[in-house]
């Protein structure tokens, strides 16, 4: 997947962690999705798509999560309050998963199939991003 060199110049991007959301209509979603968070001035420079990997034989990789960097600044916040509203402007039924993975390789993952609140969403990524095991 995606390691602090593939977000750039940015120096604090796995501070906290890195989030993968994944759709059940990618790739297109994804674009969009993409699209959407990279447009909140705090997320810019900190959203990738990426692929799954290549295998012999495949044409090239399709695409499978975007990436967000949450680093300090309240990023975590913003990307969890935009994926809701970018979701609220979709079909109904979207499914999503959203991977959290610690700078320590700690990794958890939050169905987000039957959430309707933002706020436990934002409180259990902080949640997860700030425990030291």
């Amino acid at each position: 997947m995606l390691d602090r060199g593939d977000f750039g110049a940015q120096e604090d991007v796995m501070e906290r962690g890195v989030a993968h959301v994944r759709l059940d209509d990618a790739p297109h979603g994804l674009r969009s999705l993409a699209q959407w968070l990279r447009s909140e001035s705090e997320l810019r420079g900190r959203v990738r798509l990426t692929e799954h990997s290549i295998e012999p034989g495949d044409m090239g990789g399709a695409l499978d999560a975007v990436a967000i960097a949450l680093g300090s600044g309240g990023a975590a916040t913003i990307f969890v309050r935009s994926l809701f509203t970018w979701l609220s402007q979709r079909q109904v039924g979207t499914s999503v998963r959203i991977q959290l993975k610690r700078p320590d390789g700690t990794e958890t993952t939050l169905d987000l199939a039957a959430v309707h609140d933002p706020d436990a969403v934002v409180d259990k990524v902080l949640n997860f991003l700030a425990t030291d095991e």
